[in-house]
């Protein structure tokens, strides 16, 4: 009997029993439920206050009297009250939660837990109280429950007053913030007097590892907390009934009403309901997570310490095994548990729908990993609050179209928590998947906090209208609705006027083209709305009549009915129905064909006393408008105004500058692009520039040319101009407006669109333009990356993604580095119109060219990829004009990948190859491209080691190129065989301008060979023929030549050995160079007395610049000058 004593007591000391144990367990537990009954009597309260407070206001609502209405809608008075702001949704919390963020919070109080922890431990340890086997004395404990409790209670307390909630709900935060192994407040202070226990030891080993555990704690919770799912995870220990999910007294009706709820027991639903959610939670990637990064490096320490110091049964079980069980349990049961607890996931994500936390919804969908399990997801789905009648199965969500049926429903869930009121899914496709559309139809019955919905250009037909329009019904709270670009039809238009478009808060409609037809326009006139759009519905004459007398005009604010086919008598018409209305601000009326004989329709319309914002484009009304804007009353409220396209001319132009300033328009927008307005509207540029009012001037597609760019840069630099968005895109400017715009003073605040033009400036100089824009304008369609710019890859790249979302763009990629972010912004856009690229691999480049019909200028400098991509790239391009290449390592084999794709090029005007390595066969293989080439202007194939066999096959095709103004076959390899082919391809060659032959080793053989071919060259205007060994003899033979060059402003004959006998053949053959400018002798020793022979021949023009030094002869090879290309 007494070894069964002594046993025992053995056990019971290991176990850490003692007679206090027996004592203060029971009392720990009597705390702990006295608080769950008390806190659950709180919440209980709390909640009928709550309830009764509802239904009270519920009640004066239903009470209130609804004012007389039309058709269902409110009538003026109740507008305003309509349209103000709702209520914003509740967010769970209190009034810490608006003086704190969540992250603040929950770092408040685990840093109070950790602070509480480190006090009772180490007054433990500076007593000698703290033991292997219980830890802290008792007292500690039921000390630190009841701050706990405390803690609980007071959180109770201070519940929002306008939250309802179960109840269980009080039972359930306590399980999270005080039960062992399931609160991180106990993992806490395990952790921490387990540090304690290391601290008492004598190794210093061991005594080290106290502060290691002591200090991981805070670190790991600070790395833990950056993340927003465990941020959450966290809130949900340490502010445990702050964090409690609301459930109103519906939900829990619904709930006991459940069919299977009636069929299973008490404990069968408190298995289901509540402990299979915790358990689920304590499998959750984000625990495993937390237990893994908290708990590993603490069961490394706590083996350790256990073979260093010997056995302690609380560090055994709560440091290694209680964690290891943890870990293995929840790896095991995470798929089968989350399967169990369908109804709960429906239950906690409508709680979070309600009170608007959205992270709540974005951890639960995470950890359930909704996007690997169709079926769940489809069941859950099915259940929430914010869809009506929905009945997905699982099928609906696996297939191609499963992730996309997926993301919609996250992007619903997600809007439905968050704060936003607009459901946009434009561009979506709806009409051709039926499981979209219903999921957005029955979220749409429910979703009445969602104000503005966007389902434009889905192609939605009259079926999908009428089921569309119960929806609306059914809502009764959206204020502004966009249904343009679909295929409603009449029947469809119908169905929705009928009662969708009546609902009391529709305020602005827009359904251009929706194909309504007349009949349903009719149906749609009667709806009293503020702003209308029924643009591009070809209803014509009859839509102007039909607006007469209509409900709408009532109120309507804004009005667009362009592309319509109006005429100018269903103007007159509509003129006429808005006469009298005293709310239109917005008049959109373009597209319509108004013609020039509309001048009484233009008065009504611009008398109108509340008309801001007029636009009327492309509608011919050449002088009309200067005479209406003349005639008109109340010209002084009118703010915007756009004619673009209306055929003015300069005369035109000037009649309506002049009608707006002689009349003192307050005028803050003026569109008159695509108007034909030449260099002579400069003038009536310069007075509405003038204004102190106009803000935003649009004249692009124009010709205003450099003279207008010098109106420009001009008004800019007076204190009166008031602009800060300019539009001169494709407007002609050339090198001296560019030069005029790039010398002003102005900030770099204005915004300033000029693509387009600079396309009429050399690709070599276009950089250049650019910067000196730059430092003056804020670009707003050209985009200029240099390398050493303070701005990063990333950041250049988001200005390209923009610059291409506004319109056309011109890109200048000078940044050896970042071509796969310049990739990433120019995929999935279309409006590229130049790309320059400095340096690096644009492999990924040219993949990104493929939607992007509209290029004009690619030029690709120092750049390496692959000519197949090449090909890829240019494959559609037909519109390319320019195609420069120069110094990217082309060889025979890349000319005959690329030169199937420039056949295609028929537009091409600009060929730059210069500084490759083509050869012989590369000239073979592009020879056969130029047949397509029709209109190639400039040609560069400069230091390509073309001989005399490449000119010979380029020669038959050049004969073809009639619009060639420049040739550059400098620092090839020629010869005198290779001038004889050439020069019968010359003498085809009428437009040529530019033609430089230098550096070819064309000896005086080829200079007799050419020179009766130049001699057709009247066009030409540069001549190169330096470095080419003529002699005396071939400067003899070109003389010929020059008898026909009247327009020749520049010859180079420089390191050509002609001497004196050379100079003197020269120099009676000037007479015929009437217009030159510059003559280049350089390096042929001619001695004294040639400069003398020279000198005498041009005495008589002074404007003539001559160059004859005699010093070492130039290299055979020429230099590329930085000047030459573009450079960083």
């Amino acid at each position: 009997m007494e070894q069964n004593v002594s046993i025992t007591g053995a056990l019971q000391e290991a176990a850490g029993i003692d007679d206090r144990s027996v004592l203060f367990v029971p009392l720990l537990f009597a705390v702990y439920l006295g608080t769950v009954c008390l806190g659950t009597a709180i919440v209980a309260a709390h909640t009928a206050r709550a309830r009764k407070a509802r239904k009270a206001r519920e009640a004066r609502e239903e009470a209130q009297p609804v004012a007389a209405t039309v058709l269902g809608n409110p009538s003026p008075t109740d507008a305003d009250t309509l349209l103000s702001p709702r209520p914003a949704r509740t967010v769970t919390g209190t009034r810490v939660w608006a003086c704190l963020s969540r992250q603040r919070a929950v770092q408040i109080c685990f840093s109070c837990t950790y602070l509480i922890c480190m006090i009772a431990t180490v007054v433990s340890l500076a007593t000698g109280t703290l033991s292997k086997s219980t830890g802290l004395h008792w007292e500690w404990y039921l000390g630190l429950l009841s701050l706990a409790c405390f803690w609980h209670l007071l959180q109770a307390l201070c519940l929002p007053k306008e939250n309802e909630y179960g109840s269980m709900a009080f039972a359930e935060a306590t399980l999270s913030g005080m039960v062992p192994f399931l609160s991180d407040n106990f993992d806490t202070l395990k952790d921490v007097m387990f540090g304690g226990l290391c601290w008492q030891s004598e190794r210093p080993a061991v005594k080290a590892m106290a502060w290691l555990a002591w200090l991981y704690i805070p670190a790991f919770h600070a790395g833990l907390l950056r993340k927003k799912r465990v941020l959450n995870e966290l809130a949900g220990h340490v502010l445990s009934v702050w964090t409690m999910a609301t459930e109103t007294e519906a939900a829990q009706n619904h709930e006991a009403e459940r069919p299977d709820s009636k069929k299973d027991g008490w404990c069968r639903r408190m298995w289901h309901d509540k402990l299979l959610p915790i358990l689920y939670r304590q499998t959750t990637p984000t625990k495993q997570q937390m237990l893994l990064v908290e708990n590993a490096p603490q069961a490394i320490m706590a083996v350790v310490y256990t073979a260093a110091e010997g056995g302690s049964m609380i560090v055994s079980i709560l440091n290694i095994t209680v964690p290891i069980l943890q870990v293995v349990g929840g790896w095991a049961l995470f798929p089968r548990l989350r399967e169990a607890v369908t109804p709960w996931f429906v239950k906690k994500l409508n709680s979070s729908i309600k009170d608007g936390d959205d992270l709540t919804l974005g951890r639960m969908w995470k950890e359930a990993d909704f996007q690997r399990a169709p079926k769940l997801l489809a069941d859950v789905a099915n259940g929430l609050s914010i869809f009506d009648g929905l009945r997905l199965n699982s099928e609906d969500l696996r297939g191609e179209r499963g992730p996309r049926h997926i993301q919609l429903l996250k992007e619903i869930m997600t809007l439905a928590t968050s704060a936003d009121t607009r459901l946009a899914l434009d561009d979506r496709g709806l009409r051709g998947d039926a499981v979209e559309f219903k999921a957005v139809c029955s979220f749409l019955k429910k979703a009445v906090f969602v104000e503005k919905v966007d389902l434009s250009r889905n192609d939605l037909g009259a079926e999908q209208a009428q089921a569309l329009a119960a929806s609306i019904t059914t809502n009764g709270s959206i204020v502004d609705l966009k249904l343009q670009g679909n295929s409603f039809g009449t029947a469809g238009m119908q169905d929705l006027a009928k009662e969708a478009l009546r609902i009391r808060s529709l305020r602005h409609l827009n359904v251009a083209g929706s194909s309504m037809g007349m009949v349903g326009f009719q149906a749609l006139a009667e709806t009293p709305l503020e702003s209308l759009d029924v643009g591009s519905n070809k209803l014509g004459l009859e839509c102007a009549e039909a607006l007469t007398g209509a409900l709408c005009i009532r109120r309507l604010r804004h009005f667009n009915a362009a592309g319509n086919g109006l005429g100018a008598a269903g103007f007159q018409a509509l003129a006429e129905a808005f006469a009298g209305s005293s709310l239109l601000e917005t008049l959109d009326v373009g597209s319509n064909d108004l013609g020039p004989n509309c001048t009484e329709a233009l008065k009504m319309v611009l008398s109108i006393a509340t008309l801001k914002d007029f636009r009327a484009d492309q509608n011919a009304l050449a002088g009309a408008l200067a005479e209406a804007v003349t005639a008109s009353r109340r010209r002084d409220i009118l703010r915007h105004l756009s004619v673009a396209g209306n055929d003015l001319g300069t005369a035109g132009f000037q009649a309506l500058a002049e009608a707006l300033v002689e009349a003192k328009t307050p005028v803050e927008t003026i569109d008159v692009g695509s108007n034909g307005i030449g260099e002579d509207g400069s003038e009536a540029l310069k007075k509405l520039l003038g204004t102190t009012t106009l803000k935003d001037f649009r004249a692009a597609h124009n010709a205003l040319g450099d003279a207008g760019a010098k109106v420009v840069a001009e008004c800019f630099d007076s204190e009166r101009c008031a602009i800060e968005r300019l539009s001169l895109a494709a407007s002609g400017i050339g090198t001296e407006g560019f030069e005029a715009l790039g010398s002003t003073e102005r900030p770099a605040a204005v915004q300033l669109h000029i693509s387009g033009n600079l396309m009429s400036l050399e690709w070599k100089c276009r950089v250049q333009a650019a910067a000196d824009l730059s430092r003056c304008f804020q670009l707003m369609d050209v985009v200029l990356a240099r390398q050493g710019d303070e701005s990063t890859a990333a950041d250049e790249a988001q200005e390209v993604q923009q610059a291409l979302r506004d319109g056309q763009a011109e890109i200048f990629w000078l940044r050896r580095e970042g071509c796969k972010e310049l990739a990433a912004a120019l995929q999935g856009q279309s409006r590229l119109q130049v790309l320059h690229v400095e340096g690096g691999d644009v492999e990924a480049v040219l993949e990104a060219l493929e939607g992007h019909a509209m290029l004009k200028s690619l030029a690709l400098f120092m750049c390496r990829f692959d000519t197949k991509a090449l090909g890829l790239a240019l494959d559609g391009k037909s519109g390319l004009e320019e195609l420069v290449l120069p110094h990217t390592e082309m060889n025979p084999e890349s000319m005959k990948a690329l030169a199937p794709a420039l056949k295609g090029l028929a537009a091409l005007k600009v060929l730059d190859l210069g500084y490759n390595r083509l050869g012989d066969d590369g000239a073979k293989a592009m020879a056969e491209s130029f047949t397509g080439m029709s209109l190639l202007e400039q040609l560069d194939l400069q230091d390509n080691k073309i001989g005399s066999q490449g000119v010979q096959a380029l020669a038959p095709a050049l004969k073809g190129l009639a619009t060639l103004k420049s040739l550059d076959l400098a620092t090839n390899d020629l010869g005198a065989n290779g001038a004889k082919a050439l020069a019968p391809a010359l003498k085809g060659l009428a437009a040529l301008k530019f033609l430089d032959l230098g550096y070819n080793r064309l000896g005086d053989d080829g200079a007799k060979a050419l020179a009766p071919a130049l001699k057709g060259l009247t066009a030409l205007e540069v001549l190169r023929l330096g470095c080419n060994d003529l002699g005396a003899d071939g400067a003899k033979a070109l003389t010929e030549s020059f008898t026909g060059m009247s327009l020749l402003e520049i010859l180079d004959l420089s390191g050509n050995e002609i001497r004196l006998q050379g100079a003197q053949a020269l120099a009676p053959a000037l007479k015929g160079l009437a217009a030159l400018m510059v003559l280049d002798l350089n390096y042929n020793h001619i001695g004294d007395a040639g400069k003398k022979v020279m000198k005498v021949a041009v005495k008589d023009r002074p404007f003539l610049t001559l160059q004859a030094e005699d010093r070492n002869r130039r290299s055979r090879r020429r230099s590329v000058t930085p000047s030459r290309f573009f450079w960083s």
